[in-house]
């Protein structure tokens, strides 16, 4: 869960105390968050850093796309609801729209990880 949910616990004195329950998601985002900025000025500074993250970051997006696209498209030709636990509730169409993204975004970060500014060139 995202959200704080008050936990209601007794201590030794016999009252009730609101004690938050942290999940791990809600625990990971400022870390993740951190991790990000700092990886975004890193690649400022040093852009083959950037040009190389882009390209993991395409190969995985493009795996991932053509992955959901292939479940997507299976389960519509089976006429079937896909199941996993995901975040949302997707459906079919869901699915097929999520892995044409991600396979787009794959494939723009790999052409733009490719393109160098004209002032390193003499």
């Amino acid at each position: 869960m995202l959200a704080l949910e008050p936990c209601l616990m007794g201590n030794t004195f016999g009252s009730v105390v609101a004690e938050y329950d942290l999940s791990l998601a809600t625990a990971l985002v400022p870390i993740l968050v951190l991790l990000a900025g700092g990886l975004l000025v890193w690649c400022y500074f040093k852009p083959a850093v950037g040009r190389f993250l882009a390209r993991i970051f395409a190969v995985v997006a493009m795996a991932g796309g053509v992955g959901l696209l292939v479940w997507g498209i299976l389960a519509a030709a089976r006429r079937e609801t896909p199941t996993a636990d995901l975040l949302f509730d997707l459906g079919t169409s869901g699915i097929i729209g999520c892995g044409a993204g991600l396979l787009t975004a794959g494939l723009v970060a790999l052409v733009l990880s490719f393109i160098r500014s004209r002032e390193s060139c003499p």
